[in-house]
């Protein structure tokens, strides 16, 4: 960075630009929090500042300016750039990845001895960094190092709870890797331990229990619904698992249902964002509040991850809800987000069943996992 500093812009080019790009506006100022305190601990920088530092920029004497900007193409261009830094490229689509590289070249071409710097986890086997670090050119160098080797200080519990939790993330958080195509969620292994014998379970006097449903439209899709409570030994269980198959009338379902939430005392059912507003209009007419669930089909999943390979889940031993359990895959999205989904569109009809059971095993009480709690 002193380097990048010291740099004078030459005849042709006003000033410098040290740039530093993240797409995250909060990771942005995050950035440059990190520039202004190196700025201010390092005297040599120190001295060449001509202002106090502004939002999101730094002067120096020199010429050159610090900035932090979208990782975009049309806000990198135009530079003259000593330096530039890409932060978590290998979470960018592809093409985007891509394209943010395209576009800061041209700016480092003018000024010898420029520098592209990119910091980042890895992300999907595609992309830019992918590219770079599997088969990196002759002025690349590539530092690809584990979390405890860069950072120490990190508690070795986090890391086995990490690695426990969510396998998939550990290899691209804590080993380095890059992750590619799809995985499959849930250990089967796993999935058997949490399977109990016995069928549904009586209501208990005194137990809080909390409870899901998973409508459709009464024509595809079959609607299901359960219920759960947190054990005494803080395992999340189970106890009620109904399914409709269709064809059926959407009112005759929540019929069912409402039956079955009054055994149980339960006063308020979470439900799927799908047709909320007439699923609340039928339920509340039968004296049970519907809320829409705050969470998206991909993080119900995901929260389940945790809970499914520590073995503090107890559900139903149900063919069709453990198949589908086993068939749940997990990918990276051209934008490096995770999605998951059952392997194939032919087990739609029947995937709600283990939306449900997902929701009220992660919500059942207090059971949480690592990406935050469910419910």
């Amino acid at each position: 960075m002193l380097a990048a500093v010291n740099a004078r812009p030459p005849a042709h080019a006003e000033q410098h630009v040290v740039a530093m790009a993240q797409t995250e506006t909060n990771a942005r100022r995050v950035l440059f929090a990190m520039a202004q305190s190196i700025t201010e601990a390092e005297l040599a920088l120190k001295r060449r500042l001509i202002e106090e530092p502004k939002r999101g920029e730094i002067a120096f004497d020199t010429g050159t300016r610090l900035i932090t900007t979208p990782c975009v193409p049309s806000s990198l261009r135009g530079y003259a750039s000593p330096l530039i830094c890409l932060d978590e490229l290998g979470y960018y689509g592809p093409e985007e990845s891509v394209e943010a590289v395209r576009a800061a070249r041209p700016c480092l071409a003018t000024v010898p001895g420029s520098r592209l710097v990119i910091i980042s986890s890895p992300g999907p086997a595609i992309g830019a960094l992918y590219d770079m670090c599997e088969k990196p050119g002759a002025d690349t160098l590539v530092w690809r190092a584990s979390a405890p080797d860069m950072n120490p200080s990190l508690p070795r519990d986090y890391l086995e709870r990490m690695r426990v939790d969510d396998p998939l993330g550990y290899r691209a958080e804590v080993l380095a890797e890059f992750v590619s195509g799809v995985s499959t969620l849930l250990d089967p292994a796993a999935i058997e331990r949490c399977a109990r014998d016995g069928g549904e379970l009586p209501p208990h006097p005194g137990t809080h229990y909390r409870a899901f449903a998973d409508m459709s439209g009464g024509r595809h899709d079959a609607a299901t619904f359960a219920v759960g409570h947190l054990g005494a030994d803080g395992d999340a269980v189970v106890d009620v698992l109904r399914r409709v198959e269709p064809p059926f009338s959407p009112a005759d379902a929540v019929d069912e249902f409402v039956a079955v939430a009054r055994d149980y005392c339960v006063s308020k059912v979470i439900g799927d964002a799908y047709g909320a507003a007439l699923n609340a209009d039928l339920w509340t007419e039968r004296g049970v509040r519907y809320e829409p669930c705050r969470f998206n089909r991909s993080q119900l999943y995901l929260s389940l991850v945790g809970p499914v390979n520590q073995g503090r889940v107890r559900v139903p031993r149900d063919a069709t809800l453990l198949r589908e359990l086993r068939q749940l895959q997990r990918r990276k999205t051209r934008a490096g987000r995770e999605s998951v989904d059952h392997r194939t569109r032919a087990v739609t009809t029947r995937r709600t069943r283990s939306r449900a059971s997902c929701f009220s095993c992660s919500s059942g009480g207090r059971t949480r996992s690592r990406r935050g709690r469910s419910g």
